[in-house]
């Protein structure tokens, strides 16, 4: 900047102030990092550098962003798209147009949102650009995983990943394959609710794949024992009650009370349809302690039916 200046190099200054204000801006100092900018974009509007005020304006927007101030983000980024549109910018469009997506995105208006981030896809596979497309689908993934629509979270998530993987991005790949063991979790979980048992048996192997991958254990034993409860409905005992067990181990590796309460019930009403009933009771009994201890007062209920259930049909067994 020093030489620069001396030289009366105003585009390489310009260009130097905007690098000083992406530093400020990594380091969180967002307040410097916006002088900086304004620096660069005084001597931009003096030499009419049209695509490095679109950079700048793009670069503002983002650092209020991260500030938390969408308003201003947004102002900032309708001005760098106005420009860039005019100069035909491809590449800084699909950018601005996912950044302005990003924004929608964190406000909740996941309508807006979406509208942004698809005319963001339309240009980066236009121009083939694997990163940004396939940082555009995992964006998608997780809005419409928000939105409560897991089928298609699952096919932008799945080409994310595999973009990813292709070009070799670990770190990003790891990000996108973490959501999509969460989406392929919640979507097995509501096939089995909608009695497609297979399909969703499927999807919670492939969430257990992924999820024996990472550390963890709470989100490994959740697989687990929705695996078990599904072999459960399937008539499975003996798998049910494998399963049942391998998350209890994994829950008491963690102390989550909750899942431990959880394999317990399903392990005891699992012994009373086997007739196992002095087992099934010894299980209930732990849960229904444990779902005291922390005040669920609906899985007591729960628990103590089947409970009354097979103290019923205990007692009417001969000595």
């Amino acid at each position: 900047m020093a030489i620069k200046e001396k030289l009366g190099d105003l585009a390489g200054l310009a260009a130097t102030y905007n690098n000083i204000g992406l530093i400020h801006d990594a380091r969180g100092d967002y307040a410097a990092a916006l002088e900086w900018y304004q620096k660069s974009v005084q001597i931009q509007k003096q030499l009419g550098d049209q695509a490095g005020l679109a950079t700048s304006y793009n670069n503002i927007g983002q650092t209020y962003y991260a500030r938390g101030d969408y308003d201003q983000a947004l102002a900032w980024l309708q001005k760098s798209i106005v420009l860039t549109e005019k100069l035909g910018g491809q590449v800084g469009l699909a950018t601005s147009y996912n950044n302005v997506a990003s924004i929608h995105y964190a406000r909740g208006e996941y309508a807006a949102a979406l509208s942004w981030y698809e005319k963001a896809l339309v240009l980066q596979e236009r121009l083939g650009l694997r990163h940004d497309i396939a940082r555009t689908l995992y964006n998608l993934g997780r809005l419409y995983r928000d939105q409560g629509n897991l089928e298609q979270a699952l096919d932008a998530l799945t080409r994310s990943l595999n973009t990813f993987v292709a070009i070799g991005l670990t770190q990003e790949a790891n990000a996108a394959r973490s959501a999509l063991a969460d989406v392929t979790y919640n979507l097995g979980r509501l096939y089995v609710r909608q009695d497609r048992w297979l399909d969703g048996l499927r999807l919670l192997e492939e969430s257990l794949a992924i999820r024996r991958q990472g550390d963890d254990l709470d989100a490994l034993a959740d697989v687990i024992y929705q695996i078990g409860f599904t072999r459960h409905l399937m008539g499975d005992a003996e798998q049910a009650r494998i399963h049942y067990r391998d998350a209890l181990r994994l829950y008491e590796h963690t102390a989550n009370q909750r899942g431990i309460a959880a394999c317990k019930a399903r392990l005891g009403h699992l012994a009373v349809q086997t007739g196992m009933l002095d087992s099934a009771v010894r299980e209930l009994e732990q849960a229904k302690q444990i779902y005291t201890e922390l005040g669920d007062t609906q899985r007591i209920g729960d628990t103590e039916d089947v409970l009354r259930l097979a103290n019923r049909i205990r007692e009417r067994e001969p000595a």
